[in-house]
């Protein structure tokens, strides 16, 4: 073997024990994190629950910029230099193990890098804002921060068909508003207002009780406001469905049946968000991946079902 051969070979295997330490490092984040749902994609193949996991642990790198305390904003050189070492690991200067497993993710699925830079955009604008005054704020927020998520996942998950990308965001903004309205005490607690500071006025809503875990029937009625624009964009978003192949449907679709389980007892029960324990107890948990793994998944209604796939 040649010297130049060698040294090749060396920075080839290199190269693949960072690549396995990367995405190594993002499924154990994403197990962490979305240990409540994450189950959905074990039915994927090795490769795109790597993909996965990438994309999850960039979403939790995000949702870290969030807590970032900050009154008048980071400056325009601190931003720069976030939004340049993302560009540089996804033009192939990766810095980290996990972004090279992002970078080796978006090559190998083709994954537009604008949704990523999207939620990048949205984290960024949070940390500038530090809260939503209307409805539409908080809707744009998770459609860039959720809603682009759910399309670059879709391309890990198995395009079938083309015009998935609205239905896609729809998705994910109605997952997203569905886990702020779950989190609503915790988010309060930790100074994190993600709901429209104009609803709370309306209503008449006393977030000092929230936090106290107290309901009323302000609540109430804030409550089911939010969850009838919700329902909306959850039946929009399942027709995500009809664009992925068998097992990009199966994964969503779980995905979908969680969420929605969640949203429905929300809009019946909306004093269930003051739950300490959350919304979702164990039984329901352990229903909905039982019917996973028996491939019984896909029971919301919201869900778009194509005969060629169930």
């Amino acid at each position: 073997m040649t010297t130049v051969s060698a040294k090749i070979n060396n920075q080839s295997a290199t190269e693949d024990a960072t690549l396995s330490r990367g995405y190594r490092s993002c499924k154990l984040a994403c197990r962490a994190t979305f240990a409540d749902f994450g189950w959905a994609a074990a039915n994927l193949p090795q490769k795109q629950r790597q993909g996965l996991f990438a994309l999850g642990n960039f979403l939790i790198e995000c949702m870290d910029l969030l807590d970032l305390e900050s009154v008048s904003g980071l400056s325009l050189d601190v931003w720069k230099e976030i939004r340049d070492d993302l560009d540089d690991a996804l033009a192939g200067v990766p810095t980290t193990s996990t972004q090279a497993a992002l970078l080796d993710t978006v090559t190998r699925f083709n994954i537009p890098k604008e949704h990523l830079f999207e939620m990048l955009g949205a984290a960024d604008w949070w940390i500038r804002n530090r809260g939503c005054q209307t409805f539409d704020e908080s809707a744009v927020f998770a459609a860039r921060f959720g809603g682009s998520m759910m399309a670059a996942c879709s391309s890990v998950l198995g395009i079938t068909r083309p015009g998935h990308e609205a239905a896609a965001i729809q998705c994910g903004q109605a997952i997203h508003l569905t886990l702020m309205l779950a989190h609503l005490v915790s988010d309060l607690k930790e100074q994190k207002n993600y709901l429209a500071r104009e609803d709370y006025a309306d209503c008449g809503v006393d977030t000092a009780r929230i936090k106290m875990r107290q309901t009323s029937p302000e609540l109430i009625h804030f409550v089911r406001q939010y969850t009838a624009r919700i329902e909306k964009l959850f039946s929009e978003g399942g027709r995500l469905t009809a664009h992925l192949d068998f097992g990009g449907v199966r994964t969503v679709s779980s995905i979908l049946d969680y969420h929605w389980k969640m949203f429905c007892k929300i809009r019946t029960q909306p004093q269930v968000i003051l739950e300490p324990n959350g919304v979702m107890t164990r039984q329901d948990k352990f229903k909905l991946r039982t019917r996973h793994v028996l491939g019984l998944e896909g029971k919301a209604p919201v869900i778009a079902h194509d005969d060629g796939h169930h």
